[in-house]
């Protein structure tokens, strides 16, 4: 078995038991070689972890690591999902659970409709069954499900930008309430807060004497990487909604 191969079965084993992390250490690796497929793999299965959910934990090095994992996710992401060709590799077919018929079906109009099968283990196989035409014979609830290229191909990007928009509403929403973001301002200039004591004031309350340059840089830059990573919020319908709420993030 060689290094690289040696190293996939590693990645495969922290992905199976969610083992944050040495998926951390896989995640860097492949993005940094621009290995996309184990980067993909490897960063999902982070993002399934307690890490994303830690960034309001100190230290401030651990958050930016945090922050640093999640663009990488979105970067991997949005790579695959305007790659016309990368989903048609075949490592990429196999790790989506993805396989192509051998013949193409010509339709009564003589178009050519060609064709992918989404395996049951799929990440996308409960969406495909609901595109499975209804006037289709019965099947087994387990069985493959066969549909036409776009549709597979339009399943797969939907689907990894859903999982996109969803870890960066979860980050949003911890970074807007997490100490690590947000000093007290009442605190920082008068040296008292109503809430500090009780700790119904959720922000950081640090002197004027306390806030060094250095951790007001450290904070800024956790500023920086998290806007960075909400600005791959990607409007899937294209609806006003979705629009004003990529607007309202941005």
């Amino acid at each position: 078995m060689s290094t690289d191969e040696a190293a996939e079965v590693g990645m495969f084993r922290a992905v199976i038991c969610l083992q944050t992390q040495d998926l951390d250490k896989y995640s860097r690796n492949y993005f940094d070689t621009g290995n996309s497929r184990c980067a993909l793999l490897a960063l999902d299965a982070w993002t399934q972890t307690e890490a994303p959910g830690s960034i309001d934990h100190p230290p401030t090095d651990h958050v930016a690591n945090v922050l640093l994992r999640c663009q990488e996710y979105g970067s991997v992401v949005n790579f695959i999902v305007r790659d016309p060709e990368f989903i048609d590799h075949p490592d990429m077919l196999t790790l989506f659970g993805i396989s192509s018929p051998e013949q193409a079906v010509e339709s009564e109009s003589q178009d050519i409709t060609y064709q992918r099968t989404v395996q049951p283990r799929s990440f996308i196989f409960a969406k495909a069954s609901t595109l499975k035409p209804h006037d289709s014979k019965p099947r087994n609830e387990r069985d493959p499900i066969t549909l036409s290229k776009n549709e597979v191909d339009d399943l797969i990007r939907r689907t990894l930008l859903e999982r996109l928009n969803a870890l960066i509403e979860k980050v949003d929403n911890l970074s807007r309430k997490s100490r690590r973001f947000e000093i007290c301002p009442q605190f920082l200039t008068t040296k008292a807060c109503s809430g500090h004591a009780d700790k119904t004031c959720w922000r950081d309350h640090l002197s004027e004497k306390e806030l060094t340059i250095e951790q007001f840089n450290s904070r800024f830059r956790l500023h920086l990487l998290s806007i960075a990573f909400v600005d791959y919020w990607t409007a899937i319908d294209g609806s006003v909604n979705e629009e004003r709420n990529r607007a309202t993030k941005q």
